[in-house]
């Protein structure tokens, strides 16, 4: 993708959800505040800036999010990507409402849920899953 928009909500606390307009699409006005319109040069040249400001407490740091949500935003305009607090990447409504869950537990009790087991091939919400074996 060369030129167009991404657009950034961040209208729910447990993620922000990015999608990219092509070239020719008009983005939409950013009257809300959790509404953000970026250049795609301006997405492209630091995309780990809007990923960041997404992320409270980093679950994943050995995924490169950034430039992975980078290629794919490049590959599928219009289809939405959601970055979630925890720095994991969802892509189903079930990965949505894992991360609200997951936020909600780490928001009531953050000891409890460091302690809690996760095995990473069953996480939801892993970058690294979504993104398969080639990615990791």
């Amino acid at each position: 993708m060369r030129g167009g928009h991404v657009v950034i909500d961040r209208s729910a606390p447990a993620y922000a959800v990015l999608v990219a307009l092509p070239e020719g699409t008009s983005p939409p006005t950013a009257r809300a505040s959790a509404l953000e319109v970026l250049a795609w040069a301006a997405f492209i040249a630091r995309p780990e800036d809007p990923v960041r400001r997404a992320i409270l407490h980093d679950e994943y740091c050995r995924a490169d999010l950034a430039a992975e949500l980078a290629r794919l935003l490049s590959s599928a305009p219009g289809v939405p990507f959601g970055v979630t607090w925890n720095g994991g990447l969802a892509l189903t409504y079930a990965d949505y409402r894992a991360a609200e869950r997951r936020l909600a537990a780490w928001r009531a009790d953050p000891a409890a849920y460091a302690a809690a087991a996760r095995s990473p091939a069953g996480d939801p919400l892993d970058p690294r899953v979504h993104l398969g074996p080639a990615r990791r």
